[in-house]
């Protein structure tokens, strides 16, 4: 009894600390080692501590990678599913979704620009020697050109080849073969006039110049295990994407869901 009573007081601490901002969100806590030590309790009292705050949603834990707070406590978890895939938003306003690849290719993290780079954490020096896949897709609604998406994949988290994968179908299934989700994303959205590609490619002649808008949206979602799984770029039509919606945690912006309006 004496056993339930600690490892359920540290857990109580640990998560008193992390709601407190002492052990911040996106912050590793200490290594077991140094939690043993302190709490004077056994390996097996502190990781039942631990396994309590992971299924709570607090913490994430991976081997070799340490121990990450994921959110404070009272904060709604990002669950998969909540960054909500295109094909979802197409079908649900009643249209066939589907996709056409306009490119996809193997090249240095270099290649794909400063933004890619900065967010997937790498510096000018290892951005040369990092492979990336490269995806460019066209996702059109009843065959109507909607959102063109420009994804990065760092190669080295892939077992798999992808340059022969498949990728008219859903990225997300491709990510759940190798045991990964979007969890969260950070996203920033501004809008422009269409260029004179998009215009051909997304079909919007007919109106009016000044009326031909795009959304652009520059995306990084991270996995369960809070690492980058993938870097986006889109250009959205405006004309279908008329609002998104978006739910603020813990200091963080994540898209919950983006929808779209035919």
């Amino acid at each position: 009894m004496v056993r339930q009573i600690k490892y359920y007081e540290i857990k109580l601490h640990l998560e008193e600390m992390i709601r407190q901002g002492e052990i911040a969100v996106g912050a590793k806590l200490p290594p077991e080692p140094e939690l043993i030590q302190r709490y004077q309790v056994s390996r097996g009292t502190l990781r039942q501590a631990l396994k309590e705050l992971e299924q709570d949603g607090l913490i994430s834990r991976h081997s070799g990678r340490g121990t990450t707070v994921v959110r404070k406590p009272g904060a709604k978890e990002a669950k998969e599913g909540k960054v909500v895939s295109l094909t979802r938003q197409i079908e649900a306003a009643g249209m066939q979704s589907s996709t056409r690849v306009l490119g996809q290719r193997r090249m240095m993290a270099s290649e794909a620009g400063e933004w890619v780079c900065r967010a997937l954490g790498l510096s000018p020096e290892l951005a040369a020697t990092k492979p990336v896949y490269y995806i460019d897709r066209l996702r059109c609604g009843d065959n109507r050109p909607l959102a063109r998406q420009t994804l990065y994949l760092l190669a080295e988290q892939f077992a798999l080849d992808l340059e022969s994968q498949d990728f008219t179908q859903s990225i997300f299934d491709l990510y759940k073969r190798h045991n990964r989700y979007v969890a969260w994303a950070d996203e920033e959205i501004y809008v422009r006039l269409a260029e004179p590609d998009e215009v051909k490619l997304f079909e919007i002649r007919s109106a009016a110049p000044l009326r031909r808008l795009v959304y652009v949206r520059e995306r990084v979602s991270y996995d369960q295990y809070n690492q980058v799984l993938e870097v986006m770029r889109a250009v959205d039509r405006s004309d279908f994407f008329q609002r998104y919606h978006y739910r603020i945690l813990e200091g963080y912006s994540r898209q919950d869901a983006s929808e779209g309006k035919p």
